[in-house]
């Protein structure tokens, strides 16, 4: 390097040999230029390079995390879908059942009705056949046997199923006796003899006593029957409504199912569109790269060859100009010798360093001041405060160019923090309100679930306290029924042998005559007439009191097992509904951990950003001067010290006396 510092302070500036060294000292100097602006150029496209594959990560992560969320949410509705479409085949079963289950009732109901019916006519019949033959028996006084026998066969035949043995055996020596007179005449026969009318009126009575309990039977029958059929009503509403409220949710999910899937699938393509741009940015940076070091290890090649060139051209720069073949002529020298080329150059150096405050520029014009060698020396110096102070400001530029890319990455990255922080913040208040909303109505469905139970419990114990009361009512009834039939017959049988009530015609062939010297008679107690009849209402009263109580136990014991069903299926669905609460609030408790998890994350790394983004201030922002004031000071020192070469180089002019004391 100092050979071709001498040479150009020994070659005129139009010698070749100058002028080549000098292109070929430019040409260094710009390749050097274009190869710092494309490194910079470079620097940026890398930090480009780092943004853009940072983003599609970023997107590619946000893509994959979508898809998981909806790949959730899918799974969550084909669930519910398959446990809502079980649900509404067993209530299409349980409907199909109930309503198989009312038409069979209805049936059964009709055919009972039929046979009711049927029975009563006969019943009716029959009472009405006894009634005619015990009408005809006491409306003639001397019947022929013939006529009597027809009247009382045909009573016979109609009470034949409910006639004891013994009342047949009555019946049938009636029907076979023949009675003939002492004379061998026919006899006229006296039909109240052996108890035939007394046994026909009570058949007729015991008939009457079954149609009443047939009627009565086919009464809680049908009421049986009504209170079962609006029951099943209402259980196959309640299902009815509970199967379309099912379906209606059922349509819902399927539709919100398929708009999820077709997110999922279009969030999907996104994905493979972001793993492919990404792949293709990274390829295409790493081709840059590459390109980038080729060309940088060229022009590193380049300069070495371009400095080789100078050393070997130098060694023969004091040969005579080709041209002219001589050393040119300095001329001037008068000029030069009054106007030092050192002082000027020591004035424009030092008044630039005054001027920017520089010490090491005041250093320099000091040195330069002092040096007594040759200016090549001198030149060699300024020469190297230049390069200090380009090295110096690409220096800077590079911590420029750091800070803009650290911060500019820095202030993205929190801005992605900060956006992804209150995403996740909108999702754990969404994931808290959802789970304090499922807790509640957990809690609802559990207080409904433990009400029911309690209404269930309480029911069923007033059930069988009010059985118990009708089992009571109805064995009451029943006493007292028996004991005041009792006392009827005992008050009835005392008054008829008393005389104090009438016998009927048929009771006195069965009691022997009076003595016909007995003219007084039995005058019954004042009242007695009112206490029978007393008896009688209290008898009917307590044969009411039973048949109510029977009744309203049959009709309470149908009420509360409806009752009790219907709870059943309410608990039912109330144990189901907390199930799928439950684990739809579980499902989200566990992605609100992983939330606040990620929340917490984040929020560490934003942390740190803001603690690096406080760092660089010192080193990037705080500062006595800005980077452009800086620079431009720094241009103005190099172009002062340019200037003091162009002195220095005018030197050249000068004649040998000069030169040969500056040498």
């Amino acid at each position: 390097m100092k050979s071709v510092i001498v040479l150009a302070g020994l070659v005129a500036a139009e010698h070749p040999i100058a002028n080549v060294i000098q292109m070929m000292v430019d040409l260094r100097v710009k390749a050097k230029e274009e190869g710092e602006n494309e490194a910079l150029v470079f620097q940026k496209y890398s930090h480009w390079c780092g943004n853009e594959q940072k983003s599609y990560s970023s997107k590619i992560a946000k893509n994959k995390q979508t898809i998981q969320e909806l790949s959730d949410k899918i799974a969550g509705l084909e669930a519910s879908n398959a446990s809502l479409t079980t649900q509404i085949a067993k209530l299409e079963a349980e409907l199909n059942k109930r309503k198989a289950d009312a038409q069979k009732a209805d049936e059964i109901r009709g055919n009972e009705n039929e046979v009711f019916v049927q029975s009563e006519q006969d019943f009716k019949d029959t009472i009405q056949a006894i009634s005619d033959a015990v009408a005809g028996l006491k409306g003639s006084k001397k019947p022929g046997l013939a006529a009597v026998k027809r009247v009382v066969k045909k009573a016979a035949i109609a009470a034949s199923s409910i006639m004891s043995h013994s009342e047949h055996k009555v019946l049938h020596a009636f029907l076979q006796e023949e009675p003939v007179s002492g004379t061998g005449r026919v006899r006229e026969y006296d039909f109240h003899s052996g108890g035939v009318i007394e046994l026909l009126e009570k058949l007729q009575h015991d008939f009457e006593s079954q149609l009443l309990d047939a009627q009565k039977g086919e009464t809680n029958a049908v009421n049986a029957h009504e209170l079962t059929a609006q029951a099943q009503d209402a259980a196959i509403e309640a299902a009815q409504a509970s199967h379309d409220t099912k379906t209606s949710v059922l349509a819902g999910q399927e539709s919100d199912l398929a708009t999820l899937q077709q997110d999922n699938n279009e969030e999907k393509e996104t994905l493979k569109e972001n793993e492919k741009t990404l792949k293709d940015t990274v390829a295409e940076c790493q081709t840059k790269s590459n390109e980038f070091e080729e060309r940088a290890k060229t022009r590193a090649g380049e300069q070495n060859a371009i400095t080789k060139a100078i050393e070997i051209l130098a060694k023969v720069g004091g040969v005579r100009n080709p041209d002219t073949h001589e050393i040119a002529k300095r001329e001037n020298t008068s000029f030069l010798q009054l106007n030092d080329p050192r002082d000027q150059a020591v004035k424009l150096i030092a008044a630039s360093a005054r001027l920017h405050k520089n010490s090491a520029m005041q250093r320099l014009a000091q040195q330069i001041r002092m040096t007594k060698g040759p200016f090549t020396q001198i030149k060699n110096q300024i020469q190297k405060m230049i390069f200090r102070l380009n090295k110096e400001q690409t220096d800077e530029d590079n911590h420029k160019h750091w800070c803009d890319t650290e911060i500019e990455t820095t202030q993205q990255q929190l801005e992605d923090k900060k956006e992804k922080l209150d995403s996740l913040q909108a999702k754990i208040d969404k994931l808290r309100a959802n789970i304090q909303a499922l807790t509640e109505k957990i809690n609802e469905d559990e207080e409904s679930v433990a009400d029911t139970n309690e209404y269930m419990k309480d029911e069923t114990e007033l059930r069988n306290a009010n059985h118990k009361q009708n089992l009571i009512t109805i064995d009451d009834s029943q006493k007292a029924q028996k004991a005041v039939s009792a006392a009827i017959a005992v008050l009835t049988q005392f008054y008829k042998e008393s005389g104090g009530v009438a016998k009927e015609a048929w009771e006195f062939v069965q009691v022997s005559k009076q003595d016909p010297g007995f003219e007084g008679a039995f005058n019954a107690t004042d009242g007695h007439t009112a206490v029978l009849e007393l008896l009688e209402d209290c008898l009917q009263k307590f044969s009411s009191m039973e048949a109510e109580a029977s009744a309203a136990d049959e009709g309470d014991a149908q009420a509360h097992a409806e009752d009790m069903s219907q709870n059943k299926i309410k608990l039912a669905e109330l144990r189901n509904n907390i199930k799928m609460k439950s684990a739809r609030k579980n499902t989200a408790e566990q992605n609100l951990q992983n939330t606040e998890n990620q929340h917490k994350k984040v929020s560490n790394q934003k942390y740190a950003l803001d603690v690096y983004m406080k760092d660089l201030e010192p080193a990037c922002i705080k500062g006595d001067s800005t980077y452009e004031e800086r620079k431009a000071s720094r241009v103005s020192e190099i172009e002062a010290l340019k200037d003091a070469l162009g002195v220095l180089k005018k030197a050249f002019d000068a004649p040998p006396s000069f030169l040969a004391r500056n040498m």
